[in-house]
């Protein structure tokens, strides 16, 4: 019931409205005291607030709709007799009452039920509205949500139906792990800032190169520092002292035991770099963590590395391959670097910082896990160029089926309440 608190309907109907089910009982926590449960107004702590939070549902449901159904088992599954929620009493005797079916009229009403339900689904559109031609561009996430389901990409890039819970002021508690991924992109985009390519890295003696990385470890937080206080958030200057730290030593060690043993020289060419891109005439923004120019033994060439503080999951061909890949963002990048930059692009590569893991994962053509060869590449931006125009011309083409690539589209998605996936298998 709560997630349909304060929406509004044509016609409602509320099953199990007996006294035994409404109020709830309340239930409280056995672990904390009731004492403090109670004074805290904590969910189902006191019999007092259950009864005060139905009779604010109450109000809220038969003002909901025009048309408002109460419906109940007038027994159990013991056999018991129950009556309507004393709630509903002053409601019920101003209300009309609905016949009753008998047993023998029961299967015979279910079918048409069943029948009214096919139908609904029947006319369900398929498909909403084409995009019209706009300025507004798109991230490269709606690409990555239209290849999970396009109802995700639709709900949530054209329809909005998250902007509601984003933070606020008042609410603002970001999330450790994002606030930790936007601490290293913006301390390595800073150190490389200063170091430029491999040449000066392995130049700088460990010293000066510790002192490097903790200046731009804490410049960094004083900009999410500043950030978050505009946002509410207190100061929490010794979380801050230790996070530093643990940030200054992991990227340290990434610097020694990844970057400078790279055979090939590099220089990083691009770093947290804004570009725009139009596939089948959708707009498209992007921002590449980071773009590197490497030396060849016959031409130079661009890799492109996405930095991850999580663990990277998944086979390269399951995350950049087929027709729905599982994360086309790389490969965006690519396509975008292929139109603008004279250099071809000749690597994609993941750099997942986590402390209990340093690699690199991704396809290049001198290094990585699936290498590529130089002539390989043009072929390969062309497969991906076709499998993301095709998905971002679903996209504008008004594609909203709820169709998901896998379970682990479903897992975490914000959707359910409107998509109702679940409710197939329920």
């Amino acid at each position: 019931l709560l997630e349909a608190d304060q929406l509004r309907f044509s016609h409602l109907w509320l099953a199990s409205m007996d006294d035994a089910h409404w109020p709830p009982p309340h239930n409280p926590n056995p672990l904390l005291p009731r004492s403090l449960q109670a004074r805290l107004g904590m969910p189902r702590a006191d019999h007092r607030r259950e009864l005060d939070y139905a009779r604010r549902l109450r109000d809220s449901f038969l003002g909901a709709a025009s048309e408002v159904v109460l419906s109940y088992a007038k027994r159990d599954s013991e056999g018991h007799s129950a009556r309507l929620s004393l709630l509903f009493q002053e409601w019920n005797e101003m209300a009309e009452p609905m016949p009753v079916a008998s047993a023998d009229e029961l299967p015979g009403w279910c079918a048409e039920q069943s029948e009214a339900a096919e139908r609904v689904q029947e006319y369900a559109p398929p498909q909403a509205a084409p995009l019209a031609e706009s300025t507004h561009a798109f991230s490269a996430a709606m690409l990555g949500d239209q290849s999970d389901c396009p109802f995700r990409a639709m709900a949530r890039h054209r329809w909005q139906a998250e902007r509601g819970t984003m933070p606020t002021p008042s609410a603002a508690r970001l999330r450790f792990s994002a606030v930790r991924g936007q601490l290293v992109h913006a301390a390595l985009e800073r150190i490389w800032g200063e170091l430029g390519g491999r040449a000066a890295l392995l130049k700088h003696p460990e010293e000066a190169l510790a002192t490097l990385v903790e200046y731009a470890v804490s410049g960094a937080v004083e900009v999410i520092q500043a950030e978050r206080r505009r946002l509410g958030e207190p100061e929490r200057r010794r979380f801050w002292q230790l996070e530093i730290r643990r940030t200054s030593a992991l990227l340290l060690r990434w610097l020694r035991e990844v970057e400078s043993q790279r055979d090939e020289d590099f220089q990083v060419r691009l770093r947290e770099e804004r570009r725009e891109l139009n596939l089948a005439g959708v707009p498209l923004r992007l921002r590449l963590d980071r773009v590197d120019l490497v030396a060849g033994e016959v031409s130079q060439s661009l890799v492109v590395i996405d930095y991850k503080t999580g663990r990277i999951s998944g086979s390269l061909q399951r995350l950049w391959g087929g027709e729905y890949p599982v994360d086309p963002q790389l490969p965006l990048y690519a396509l975008a670097l292929a139109e603008s930059e004279p250099v071809p692009v000749r690597g994609l590569a993941y750099a997942q910082l986590r402390v209990a893991e340093l690699r690199c994962l991704g396809a290049v053509e001198s290094w990585g896990d699936a290498p590529l060869e130089a002539a390989d590449w043009p072929q390969q931006l062309q497969r991906w160029r076709t499998v993301l125009e095709g998905l971002a011309a679903e996209f504008a083409a008004g594609v909203a089926t709820v169709s998901p690539r896998d379970q682990q589209s479903c897992r975490h998605c914000a959707c359910a309440a409107l998509c109702r996936m679940g409710e197939d298998t329920a």
